[in-house]
């Protein structure tokens, strides 16, 4: 179980890069007021001390988790720190459970011999032992084969964390880990079978995929993130697919800006989330700015 944590503590936090790749592009709508550009954004209103939100890609690569001054200086003054979820061990122990099947039931009787067989290999190379490849649920085993493996295991976000905690910053999480899980728990068996066999086809090509990822995300180019998006988009059926659109980003966008208004209410705090739910016309620079909020990008 120790070893089941461990990896999960990386994977579940870089969940929103899944969301990168699989869900239908929104920054095309950013053009006309030209927040293409920019992974750090101060958020502003009169009479409060701006916040700022950090746009994340949940990458434990060191292209990715050597911050720039200005980011640190950011996360170092504020009163606060926000991410996507908690990230203590007892949340990261939650996490782990919650990928798991229940007692008694086996991944291998869900989704055939020869698919179990198929990606009791490929999990080999996560360092993930059978009988814990036996107890994840389907829709785990995609989201461990849609991301390379951990190198030094520490993502951005959890580094972030790390730096908040050193720093003595209270620290918050928009969602909880029930809501997260609950992402990938609204579809049925065989819509979770149609996204392993997805990842399973995908896998040879993962490192180009994240290669471009980074590279367009070190540039602050959030033009070229759309691009990605659009070009790995989820190959399932088009209802499936608006559906995970839906519940991965949009009603997400929404609940984390509600969420987040009594720390920007607060004033002085530094919020991590990951880039794709900042643009677009229902993502959370455009929905706080209906709250009255400006917003602008310093990076």
């Amino acid at each position: 179980m120790d070893m089941l944590l461990k990896q999960y503590s990386a994977l579940v936090l870089i969940i929103a890069s899944l969301f990168l790749i699989c869900t239908e592009p929104l920054y095309a709508r950013l053009s006309e007021s030209g927040q293409q550009t920019g992974i750090l954004w101060q958020i502003d209103r009169q009479g409060i001390n701006p916040s700022y939100i950090l746009a994340t890609i949940h990458s434990d690569d060191s292209r990715v988790t050597h911050l720039p001054k200005i980011i640190s200086q950011k996360l170092r003054q504020a009163d606060s720190f926000v991410s996507e979820l908690k990230m203590d061990y007892v949340s990261m122990q939650e996490i782990g459970q919650l990928m798991l099947l229940p007692d008694g039931q086996k991944l291998e009787s869900l989704i055939g011999k020869s698919r179990y067989q198929t990606c009791l290999s490929l999990l080999t190379l996560y360092d993930i032992p059978a009988d814990i490849v036996q107890r994840m649920k389907p829709w785990a085993v995609m989201l461990t084969l849609s991301m390379p493996k951990p190198r030094a295991g520490i993502v951005l976000d959890h580094l972030l964390y790390q730096e908040a905690k050193l720093h003595g910053k209270k620290t918050y999480g928009l969602e909880t880990n029930h809501e997260q899980i609950a992402v990938f728990e609204v579809f049925s068996l065989q819509q979770q079978i149609v996204m392993l066999d997805d990842a399973i086809t995908a896998f040879d090509r993962l490192s180009v995929v994240f290669d471009e990822l980074i590279h367009y995300y070190l540039q602050r180019d959030l033009s070229g993130l759309e691009r990605i998006s659009e070009k790995y988009m989820l190959q399932g059926d088009s209802v499936m697919a608006e559906k995970f659109k839906q519940k991965a980003l949009l009603d997400r966008n929404y609940l984390m800006v509600r969420r987040m208004q009594p720390r920007l209410l607060e004033g002085n705090s530094f919020i991590a989330v990951g880039a794709l739910h900042l643009p677009g016309d229902e993502g959370i620079l455009r929905l706080l700015e209906k709250k009255d909020y400006k917003v602008t990008a310093v990076y």
